[in-house]
């Protein structure tokens, strides 16, 4: 039987996606939830979700 602190930490970790700010390089969590875009909390500029797929 797993523990379930361990097995909690694993599905939250599964959840959330690192991304980084292309401008400024600032790490932040985030979860894993498509967007249109997203604002970076230190340099306050807006980029392209990596997270979305691609419209062709």
């Amino acid at each position: 039987m797993a523990n379930p602190f361990a097995l909690a930490a694993a599905l939250a970790r599964a959840q959330k996606v690192r991304l980084t700010c292309p401008y400024c390089k600032f790490e932040k969590t985030v979860a894993r939830k498509p967007a249109a875009f997203r604002v970076c909390p230190r340099c306050k500029k807006q980029f392209p979700d990596p997270l979305t797929k691609r419209r062709r």
